[in-house]
């Protein structure tokens, strides 16, 4: 009876570590939304894809963007290489908050070849609210490759929001170490809302 006391206090003791040491949360998403799209205009555009949209109820709302099975065909990657190859433009994804509620969160993370990530406060008051990554290797895109972007976004000031994202394809120049957007299309216009 001893040993089974001592070993089960062990357990206990062992359980209540793992627990106060943990650094993995698990959250439920307040809201989500599934989006896709398939057959988009502009050659330069992935010919499908995917995005997910979860919105969290944390002490500052956050809402996180998970684009994926981007998917590029042949005649897509000869279109992108003809672009760089005639105009030194690079291909890229944008993913941007239209309603102007919410601004990046400090996570990105994507599988597109050698990226360049960059945010914009396009109409200059605080809100980092668009994002985009710019494939500096046109030609390492294939068309076996299942690509992704992903992006957290939080709510800029306390309130309950609904607004729209957009993903975009684009193309773009460098123009001194920025890439600059010269052709755009958009993927998928989705909504989200905030507890």
């Amino acid at each position: 009876m001893n040993f089974k006391k001592r070993y089960t206090k062990f357990f206990i003791v062992l359980l209540l570590l793992l627990v106060a040491l943990s650094t993995t949360v698990f959250a439920i998403p307040y809201n989500t939304k599934y989006y896709s799209w398939s057959n988009p205009s502009g050659s330069y555009s992935p010919d499908s894809g995917s995005v997910r949209i979860d919105s969290y109820d944390f002490s500052q709302d956050q809402v996180y963007v998970h684009a994926y099975y981007m998917r590029y065909d042949d005649t897509t990657i000869s279109s992108i290489m003809s672009y760089y190859n005639n105009n030194s433009y690079y291909p890229g994804i944008d993913i941007t908050d239209m309603s102007d509620k919410l601004t990046y969160n400090g996570y990105y993370s994507t599988n597109y070849p050698n990226p360049k990530f960059d945010t914009d406060d396009d109409d200059w008051d605080g809100k980092w609210e668009e994002t985009e990554i710019t494939v500096l290797s046109p030609s390492s895109i294939k068309t076996s490759t299942d690509y992704y972007f992903d992006v957290h976004f939080r709510e800029y000031s306390q309130g309950t929001y609904t607004g729209t994202i957009n993903i975009t394809a684009s193309e773009s120049i460098k123009q001194f170490t920025e890439y600059n957007t010269k052709l755009f299309n958009t993927l998928k216009q989705m909504s989200y809302s905030t507890p």
